[in-house]
């Protein structure tokens, strides 16, 4: 959903995502970022295991997508060590 927070709130625009873009029940939508200078765009990080990617979505046209990179929208599963601000992490 669009807001306009200029207007109260006012909702400007609901859009219900495609299953087959976010799947209901296993994504997990993370960070967002908005390109309005390019077309409106707006970029939604998707981590989960099963199915990683980047959805767009362009409110010129109101459509969605997911691009979707098997091997680089996925966790490394070797790395299971790191460090953090000098914090050793372990998962």
């Amino acid at each position: 959903m669009l807001f306009d927070l200029k207007r109260n709130g006012t909702l400007i625009l609901r859009y219900d995502f495609p299953e087959d873009v976010v799947a209901r029940g296993t994504n997990y939508l993370n960070k967002i970022v908005i390109d309005d200078a390019n077309g409106e765009f707006a970029y939604i990080t998707d981590n989960n295991g099963q199915d990683p990617g980047i959805v767009v979505y362009s409110r010129r046209i109101n459509r969605s997508w997911k691009v979707r990179e098997n091997s680089s929208m996925r966790a490394n599963r070797e790395a299971v060590a790191f460090a953090v601000n000098g914090t050793n992490l372990n998962f």
